[in-house]
């Protein structure tokens, strides 16, 4: 950056010493402020409706570079990948719990417990079609169906299994998603998620948690999704 024939050799004089550091600053700076520049990002996803959607309720997220913090409903879930860490907040309320999230690496000797296991088995999905989607609020998408807990239909029993993990209950379900890789700030979202793959793979269900983490597997960010039946299921659109 600095050709080596303009700094002094030998002692440096004091105005270099006041220089220098600024002159790294500055450089520093650069990337610094364009990575930031991408958050926090906003993301509303409603219901639709025979008279548009609902204005309240659904899911808002806002997203950073070290977390994404989720409103359903008026409970409020962080998940944060730097301090690895969950806390589930009602909204406007201070009581709070936090749940610790296993380190990335972290390995154990010991066999899987049976909990563990089911949490292994209720983490795991296919993507079982995929095919053309519609247009949702003028973005093209591409339609996927994935099967979320392969695994606990070979375990079931008298009912079907649930397991718990972080304050959420996990089962096996069919989830049918309209994705998309056109949304405005893809690119920033699509990064950041690459950058949370080691969190994911040390804990897989935060893949359900969290829409942002779905766009490596499914190669676009969620802007609908289908999930039920027609008169129990649910329906969420993200709004532009």
């Amino acid at each position: 950056m600095f050709p080596s024939r303009s700094i002094p050799r030998g002692p440096v004089p004091g105005g270099w010493r006041l220089l220098l550091p600024g002159l790294l600053l500055l450089a520093l700076a650069g990337p610094v402020t364009a990575v930031a520049a991408d958050w926090p990002r906003q993301l509303a996803y409603r219901e639709p409706g025979p008279a548009g959607v609902r204005a309240t309720g659904g899911l808002n997220l806002s997203v950073d570079a070290e977390r994404t913090v989720l409103d359903r409903d008026g409970l409020v879930l962080t998940i944060d990948y730097h301090l690895l860490q969950v806390i589930r907040q009602p909204a406007g309320r201070t009581d709070r719990v936090v749940y610790p999230l296993a380190r990335p690496g972290q390995r154990t000797a010991e066999a899987a417990t049976p909990a563990e296991e089911l949490r292994r088995q209720a983490a795991g999905y296919r993507i079982v079609a995929t095919g053309p989607g519609r247009r949702m609020h003028a973005l093209p998408t591409v339609e996927r169906l994935v099967w979320f807990g392969p695994g606990l239909s070979r375990l079931r029993t008298a009912a079907p299994l649930t397991v718990a993990w972080c304050g959420e209950t996990f089962g096996e379900r069919r989830v049918r998603y309209l994705v998309s890789d056109t949304v405005p700030g893809y690119d920033a979202l699509a990064r950041l998620a690459a950058t949370r793959r080691p969190v994911i793979r040390a804990n897989p269900l935060l893949l359900q948690l969290d829409p942002v983490n779905l766009i490596l597997p499914l190669g676009g960010l969620p802007v609908r999704l289908e999930e039920g039946d027609n008169d129990q299921g649910r329906v969420l659109e993200l709004q532009p």
